[in-house]
């Protein structure tokens, strides 16, 4: 008779052993982005622009996977 095999907890949620979020904590940056962020961009010819990112009232930030 066969036995009936489990999967294990690293089996049923795709990821590797070695990738453990258990102690993450979820929306920690999120007053960051409120405030607002900058971003430099370093180009090959030495100049540099700063992007500055700043979210309006009653805007939501989405992630990439819902914008496409």
């Amino acid at each position: 008779m066969m036995s009936k095999r489990t999967k294990s907890e690293s089996e049923t949620s795709g990821l590797r052993p070695e990738y453990d979020f258990s102690s993450g904590v979820r929306g920690k940056h999120h007053r960051d982005y409120q405030r607002g962020h900058r971003v430099k961009i370093h180009k090959t010819d030495g100049t540099t622009t700063v992007e500055c990112f700043k979210l309006k009232d009653g805007e939501t930030k989405l992630q990439g996977k819902v914008v496409e």
